[in-house]
């Protein structure tokens, strides 16, 4: 979904480059009463060794978020 994908900065170099395979979701559950935001995580599958840097780069570029890790 265009909207909602995460992109990457473009290297000059490198067309296509801003491209990743992750998406920024909302949690849709009410803000905390303490008028804080809602939560944002992105969405992502594991990276393939060829998308590895890309996916650390995503990490790296994406400072505001939190990224959750697992293994199934």
């Amino acid at each position: 979904v265009e909207a909602t994908r995460i992109k990457l900065a473009a290297r000059a170099d490198d067309p296509g480059s801003d491209y990743i395979n992750a998406n920024q979701v909302t949690d849709p559950t009410p803000a905390a009463h303490d008028g804080s935001t809602n939560d944002n995580y992105i969405c992502s599958q594991a990276p393939l060794q060829n998308t590895l840097n890309d996916f650390w780069r995503m990490v790296w570029e994406q400072v505001r978020f939190e990224a959750t890790f697992s293994a199934f």
